[in-house]
C-alpha cells in the first residue's frame, strides 16, 4: 500500500497521486511527434448532449496535440467510470461544471506519456502513468479519458505501480481520493474505529483497506453478506448484512466509533450509525 499513501488531507488530494512510489522503466520510449499532423483523428466516446447512455456514440474526434507548459499527453490504455463521471454526463451538475455538448467525458485513466509541455518535470516520455481528468478542465473544453488520448496537466499523474495493470490503476484514481478524502475530513487516528457503509463497492472498498492498513483501525463493513469473501480479504473486523431482517438490532453492540463513512446516503443508516454508534466527537461523512 505504500504507493497508496497520501502527503496530506482532504484539501490536497491531488497530492496522493504524486505519493506513489512505482520506479520508472529504464528503457524509456521515444516518440518523434513534431512531424505528426495536427489534422490527426483519434477514436472517442462522445456524449452528444446531456442525457443517458444512449447519448455516447463511438466517433472520430480531433487529436489534442497543442499542450500548455505542464500539460502531458496520454496515450490511454484503459479509462475508468465511476459515479461521477454519470452525474456529469446527465448534466445535474451543469451549474458548477458547464461542459459544452458534444463532450468527451471520463476522468479516470491508464496509459503512456507520448509527449509532454515545456515545463513538465514529473512525467517523461515513456512513462507507464495513471492518473485522472478533472471535472474542472472538461468544462475547460479539454477531452476527457474516454479516447485514444488525453491531455492532463503533470499535477494530476502519478507512475503507475508495475504490479497493477492499466485496467487496475484507471479504476483507482477517483475511487480512492474520495475514500482518502472522507478519511481524513473524519479525523480518524491510529488504531480508531471506523463504520464503512457500502464497503464492498468502489470507493467504500479503498476506504476499508486504506483505513486497515495506514490507521490499524477497527473496521465495520456494512454489505449484503454476499461480498463476506472480499470483506474479509481486504481485513474488515466485522460484516453487517443490510439485508438481514435483524440488521439494526447486529448494530447494537457497536458503540462509541470515531467515524462513520456511509457511501450510500439513506435515512436509515443515519438513524442507527449516526445516532447510536458514534461517540460525542465522532464524525458522519455521506
Amino acid at each position: 500500500m505504500d504507493w497508496l499513501r497520501p502527503l496530506a488531507g482532504g484539501d490536497k488530494v491531488n497530492q496522493w497521486l504524486q505519493a506513489c512510489t512505482a520506479p520508472r522503466p529504464p528503457k524509456l520510449m521515444q516518440v518523434d511527434w513534431e512531424g505528426a499532423p495536427k489534422n490527426r483523428k483519434m477514436l472517442a466516446c462522445v456524449a452528444q448532449q446531456a442525457g443517458g447512455v444512449s447519448q455516447l456514440k463511438q466517433q472520430n474526434v480531433e487529436l489534442p496535440f497543442e499542450l500548455e507548459d505542464n500539460e502531458v499527453l496520454i496515450e490511454v490504455h484503459a479509462a475508468g467510470v465511476n459515479q461521477l463521471d454519470c452525474t456529469l454526463r446527465r448534466g445535474d451538475l451543469v451549474k458548477e461544471y458547464p461542459i459544452s455538448f458534444p463532450a468527451v467525458l471520463g476522468m479516470d485513466l491508464s496509459g503512456v506519456v507520448r509527449k509532454i509541455g515545456a515545463q513538465v518535470s514529473k512525467a517523461r516520455i515513456g512513462d507507464a502513468v495513471f492518473g485522472r481528468q478533472t471535472a474542472q478542465r472538461l468544462a475547460q473544453g479539454r477531452n476527457g479519458t474516454y479516447a485514444e488520448w488525453c491531455v492532463v496537466h503533470e499535477d494530476n499523474l502519478a507512475l503507475k505501480p508495475t504490479n497493477l495493470s492499466h485496467e487496475q490503476a484507471a479504476a483507482t484514481p477517483t475511487a480512492a481520493l474520495v475514500a482518502w478524502s472522507a478519511l481524513s475530513l473524519g479525523a480518524l487516528g491510529e488504531g480508531g474505529k471506523v463504520v464503512v457503509i457500502g464497503g464492498a463497492g468502489g470507493v467504500g472498498s479503498f476506504a476499508v483497506q486504506i483505513a486497515k492498513r495506514h490507521y490499524d483501525a477497527h473496521v465495520v463493513v456494512v454489505c449484503s453478506s454476499r461480498h463476506q469473501k472480499l470483506v474479509d480479504k481486504m481485513g474488515a473486523d466485522q460484516l453487517i448484512d443490510y439485508t438481514a431482517k435483524g440488521w439494526k438490532e447486529d448494530s447494537e453492540g457497536l458503540k462509541n466509533f470515531d467515524l462513520v463513512i456511509d457511501t450510500i446516503g439513506l435515512d436509515d443508516y443515519w438513524e442507527v450509525f449516526g445516532r447510536r454508534v458514534l461517540s460525542a466527537k465522532g464524525r458522519y461523512v455521506a
